[in-house]
């Protein structure tokens, strides 16, 4: 065989078959066209990269996540936080294993879910309590936190939704961490509902002695909640809808039986409930990552239950609304099972409307779940 391929004599055409002869001479005219396109093209690309003007590397931006390296507060090794998707599955993991950036960060993957389903709620719990779980049809299940599964940062949990044995088209509805042994210290369990009822019950219906699947109400009473929460029974309460409208009035205005706590239009959904002092403060949270520290001191009361509310926040996609002090921590997860902890004092109080600020740089996402941790001591 020649070392050199284009030494290789080429055969005449002529001794070959007609048909063949015509075969190949096609092929030549094709490879003769193509080639004329290809130099066609690439005039054409020699010419655009001449005139386009020239870019320098991007510098990384401020949203780029920083080191999690940050000083954090170390809590008890008990100390969890509890990821539920809204297909029901469930991990927990040590607060400590999550490190802390700055407001605005891009966080770190969470929990491991399927393609179709997403982080629905963030607990912090420590492994004595148990989680008071109430479904879309108001049955309430109690379930020791230490029994959930126990994973690493970045991992699967497990069908606590399958571990209920919830029927069919039956969902996790609202999560809430109770401790037993401090029942008097907040007496009272609070719901809300999607529609803007509030009803209230003593902690000791929900107890130790909670038969699981226990109707709690017929769900056709102001639907089941979509908010819950423990309170002293004392204080205010402040609710907040999806379009970030909320309302301020005296807790003991709420009975057993269900009081309209804020009218809403179909539209709207009730999404935050948070029992407070008078001059304790809120932080609103929105689904794309705006956040907002209002102190109540500039949020007034109403005297009665069931009105329309006021703007809170400019928003029209409203996540969470939970009682918070400057020393806390804020946890926020996205649909992406993004999840970022930061001081809940980076965000900057305000005492007038307005939209707020970059809690988590979220790209094409969005944040589905907050919740706040004090610090110990």
């Amino acid at each position: 065989m020649p070392d050199d391929i284009h030494s290789t004599p080429i055969p005449d055409l002529n001794t070959l078959a007609p048909a063949m002869r015509a075969y190949i001479e096609m092929l030549q005219a094709e490879n003769r066209s193509l080639r004329t396109e290809l130099e066609q093209t690439r005039g054409v690309r020699r010419v655009e990269r001449a005139a386009a003007p020239r870019v320098s590397a991007p510098r990384p931006s401020a949203a780029e996540p920083e080191p999690l390296n940050l000083p954090a507060i170390q809590y008890s090794p008990a100390t969890m936080l509890i990821s539920i998707s809204g297909q029901g599955m469930v991990k927990r993991t040590p607060l400590n294993a999550y490190g802390k950036q700055r407001r605005g960060g891009m966080g770190v993957y969470d929990i491991k879910l399927k393609d179709d389903d997403a982080p629905a709620f963030l607990l912090i719990a420590l492994e004595s309590e148990t989680l008071l779980v109430v479904t879309s049809r108001c049955r309430a299940y109690r379930v020791p936190v230490s029994s959930l599964h126990l994973g690493e940062v970045r991992d699967r949990g497990d069908g606590l939704a399958e571990r209920l044995r919830l029927t069919e088209g039956e969902k996790i509805s609202a999560v809430l961490a109770v401790n037993d042994a401090n029942e008097n210290d907040r007496p009272w369990v609070l719901l809300g509902t999607a529609t803007g009822a509030v009803r209230r019950m003593r902690r000791n219906f929900v107890g130790p002695n909670l038969a699981d699947g226990t109707i709690l109400y017929e769900p056709k009473d102001g639907g089941p909640p979509t908010v819950m929460c423990l309170s002293r029974g004392d204080g205010d309460l402040f609710l907040a809808s999806n379009t970030g409208l909320g309302i301020r009035f005296e807790e003991k205005l709420v009975s057993h039986r269900g009081t309209r706590g804020i009218r809403l239009t179909p539209q709207e959904r009730l999404v935050g409930m948070a029992p407070l002092p008078a001059d304790g403060s809120v932080l609103l949270v929105s689904a794309d990552g705006q956040g907002v520290f209002r102190p109540m001191e500039s949020f007034a009361a109403s005297k009665s239950a069931g009105g329309q509310g006021k703007i809170a926040i400019k928003t029209e996609s409203l996540v969470a609304a939970l009682p918070v002090r400057a020393a806390d921590e804020m946890l926020c997860i996205s649909a992406f099972a993004k999840l970022i902890r930061f001081d809940a004092a980076e965000v900057p109080p305000r005492t007038s409307v307005a939209q707020g600020v970059n809690v988590m740089e979220l790209r094409g996402d969005r944040v589905t779940a907050v919740t706040v941790c004090t610090p110990p001591g």
